[in-house]
């Protein structure tokens, strides 16, 4: 049960990692964000804020092979319809171009 305060101090701290992380990752190195969370704020909000502040980062689309969820603006989400289908999570793959 968490609250708004919540859910807007873990996107930051989502943000701070990603932000932090990033320059540790070589040219043509990629990055999977992955979080167990439905919340726009943490997922797709979250990598749209990201590459708006990190020319170097491309949106990796994801093949057949890999498409489980709902297609986003970035990236995919999982949602717990059914007790077959698992927790909710979200996934995303950025590659970092040459600068």
């Amino acid at each position: 049960m968490r609250t708004e305060e919540d859910i807007e101090q873990t996107a930051l701290l989502q943000a701070d990692i990603l932000h932090n992380l990033w320059p540790q990752l070589k040219a043509g190195g990629y990055l999977l964000y992955v979080t167990c969370s439905i919340l726009k704020q943490e997922n797709v909000e979250q990598m749209q804020d990201f590459i708006t502040h990190h020319n170097d980062a491309a949106v990796i689309e994801f093949t057949e092979a890999c498409n489980w969820g709902i297609a986003q603006t970035i990236g995919r989400q999982c949602l717990p319809i059914d007790s077959e289908s698992g927790d909710g999570f979200y996934y995303a793959l950025l590659q970092k171009t040459a600068e």
